[in-house]
């Protein structure tokens, strides 16, 4: 179940790797107001998701309720930073309009790996055996979600005007935060 963890792990670190990490002590920008805002749901999210694979390193612990609890708990965790992404709107950048259509498509994909989950979890899994045999797809469905955060952030990095939402990274506290749990 160590996939699951590093899964958190990932995220935490695909958010660094595309953003950068530094700090400033200038009052902040609008831009780098909603840089703290994705740093901050991105913290929650990856907080949440290493919770459950720490609960799921174990899994023979987990009791039906406890398993099907778990895996729940990071399906809201999921609807919750995708509505955050959502809310996130437009930076005030030269790329703003396609880095808020990137992440409202990141949400959409979320959404959707969301549901698999649930549907996963919900399909003939009355027994701690039914929901075991189901781990390898509840791994692969929160890895495929690192990875189309890590792609929707290489599609950040690339925009014409990146280099303001860089700034805006490095200057937000939320973001230096992420950075020091890495």
């Amino acid at each position: 179940m160590r996939r699951t963890t590093s899964v958190a792990a990932l995220l935490a670190g695909l958010v660094l790797a595309a953003a950068g990490c530094g700090g400033s002590d200038d009052e902040a920008t609008s831009t780098e107001a909603w840089a703290a805002g994705l740093c901050t749901s991105i913290s929650t999210w990856t907080t949440a998701l290493g919770e459950a694979g720490t609960a799921l390193s174990d899994p023979s612990s987990l009791s039906v309720d406890g398993f099907k609890s778990t895996i729940e708990g990071a399906i809201d965790a999921t609807g919750t930073f995708g509505d955050d992404l959502r809310g996130l709107g437009r930076p005030d950048t030269e790329a703003g309009s396609t880095a808020s259509d990137e992440l409202n498509q990141l949400a959409d994909q979320l959404d959707d790996q969301r549901d698999e989950l649930s549907a996963t979890i919900d399909e003939d899994a009355d027994t701690i055996s039914d929901l075991l045999g189901k781990l390898s797809s509840i791994t692969s469905t929160l890895t495929s979600m690192a990875n189309e955060v890590g792609q929707t952030f290489d599609n950040l990095s690339n925009l014409d005007g990146a280099a303001e939402l860089e700034s805006a990274f490095e200057d937000a506290e939320s973001c230096q935060q992420l950075g020091s749990t890495r």
